[in-house]
């Protein structure tokens, strides 16, 4: 029985197609993840409203909730940083919460939004099945450890 051969240069195309064809369809889920929309109203620390005038909230973390210690600095921060600012919202597994707000990772200019929130000490970690799940808990053990932000400035891991 003979053996067929494939010529070198049909080779060489077939293999640069399916690279081709890699790349565009990892572009197409990219694109399918990533949304940018203005920020047009915060709500409070974990909790934006955009221009379509839908609700996002920032996944894996928790701000202070209207009455309670930090609300407002946690709300003015985000209000002076994403304000009418521009800005790209990561999907992950899940699309909205009980409350029908779209659950979202938030960058502006690269800068990944709700690992600040927790890094400046402004909001805790949020136990959920992210990818990011791991940054934003080691994000808040510094916080709490350096005593860093408005949450953590006065913890004592004693109490």
């Amino acid at each position: 029985m003979k053996k067929l051969e494939i010529p070198y240069e049909l080779k060489a195309f077939i293999l640069s197609f399916l690279i081709t064809l890699l790349i565009f369809l990892a572009i197409g889920k990219m694109k399918n993840r990533a949304e940018t929309y203005r920020v047009i109203k915060i709500l409070d620390g974990d909790t934006i409203i955009l221009e379509n005038g839908e609700k996002v909230r920032l996944i894996g973390i928790d701000a202070p909730e209207k009455n309670e210690k930090c609300y407002a600095s946690a709300k003015s921060f985000l209000e002076e940083i994403l304000k009418d600012k521009n800005i790209t919202l990561e999907k992950e597994w899940k699309e909205r919460d009980n409350y029908n707000r779209l659950l979202r990772h938030v960058y502006l200019d690269g800068t990944y939004i709700n690992l600040m929130m927790i890094k400046y000490g402004l909001a805790t970690y949020y136990p959920t099945q992210s990818k990011y799940s791991k940054i934003l808990l080691e994000g808040e053990k510094k916080a709490k450890e350096m005593r860093i932000g408005c949450l953590w400035e006065n913890f004592n891991e004693t109490s």
